[in-house]
């Protein structure tokens, strides 16, 4: 493990192979391993609550607040300033840019490149948005596509729909 920061991998007891550079990063880690935090309070929740051991593991969160309430969610990876800072259970998804999935709590499998890329999806799964704020109001649609600047920012829950253009 390499941590360096205020309370950084503070609760640490048997995880390994952990990265965690910044203040508060990966605090609240116990056992899990193969994580990368680096940003203040990136990762900050990860590992409360779970019950498997192949839960909250191989997340990468860089940006500060990334991935702040993820306790159980695995296998994702977000990028900017609190990106994915709601998720607690989704699994294989991955954010790039400033508050991209930001609301996503559960949501499966989704894709957002762009500040603020999907932001309000708190359940969607299996969505693509990219360019900035592309399916920005996404809550519970799945199986979206949405490239350009703010395209089909205004879809709350439609399914299977494409969108390309701004």
């Amino acid at each position: 493990n390499v941590s360096l920061g205020i309370q950084a991998l503070f609760k640490n007891t048997t995880g390994s192979s952990n990265v965690a550079i910044g203040r508060y990063s990966l605090t609240s880690s116990i056992s899990r391993s193969n994580l990368v935090a680096i940003g203040d309070s990136s990762l900050y929740n990860n590992g409360i609550g779970s019950v498997s051991s192949s839960e909250g593991i191989r997340n990468t969160a860089v940006g500060s607040k990334s991935m702040f309430s993820n306790t159980r969610g695995s296998h994702n990876s977000a990028f900017g300033y609190e990106s994915m800072y709601s998720n607690t259970t989704g699994k294989y998804n991955t954010a790039i840019g400033d508050w991209s999935l930001i609301s996503n709590t559960t949501g499966l499998m989704n894709t957002a490149v762009g500040m603020e890329a999907l932001f309000g999806n708190q359940t969607g799964s299996n969505n693509t948005a990219i360019g900035g704020m592309a399916l920005s109001i996404n809550n519970s649609g799945e199986h979206n596509v949405a490239v350009g600047s703010s395209a089909m920012n205004s879809n709350a829950s439609g399914n299977s729909n494409t969108a390309i253009g701004t």
